[in-house]
């Protein structure tokens, strides 16, 4: 999946901050997006409707998909899993398979390399 994996370990911080972050910063890893397809206009509204979102302010992209989720992560597809599964926890996970619009929806992901400069 990666070309190049590198980051900081920072054991410079102050001991106010340590209980709160880790000293581990990556800012390699990957990108992922969640995106539905819903097989009909029907599935579409009932898409929209399921998450809260107004026609107005959602369209359909790539094709009639539309996004669900997108974040970034070392370990992109164990977190794919965690928002495709509904678990206790306090990970901000998407919990989709309580969506009952999905059923009607092909769900794809993608997964992307991403690399920033440290500072």
């Amino acid at each position: 999946m990666f070309n190049e994996l590198y980051g900081e370990i920072d054991f410079r911080r102050s001991s106010a901050r340590k209980a709160e972050t880790t000293p581990v910063k990556l800012p390699s890893g990957s990108v992922y997006g969640i995106f539905a397809y819903p097989d009909n206009k029907a599935a579409g509204k009932a898409l929209l409707e399921a998450t809260h979102c107004e026609a107005s302010e959602v369209e359909p992209i790539d094709g009639g998909a539309y996004p669900l989720y997108w974040g970034r992560d070392i370990h992109p597809g164990s977190r794919v899993m965690a928002h495709a599964r509904v678990r206790n926890g306090n990970t901000g996970n998407a919990k989709l398979e309580q969506i009952p619009a999905l059923q009607k929806c092909k769900v794809l992901f993608k997964v992307s390399q991403f690399t920033k400069i440290l500072s």
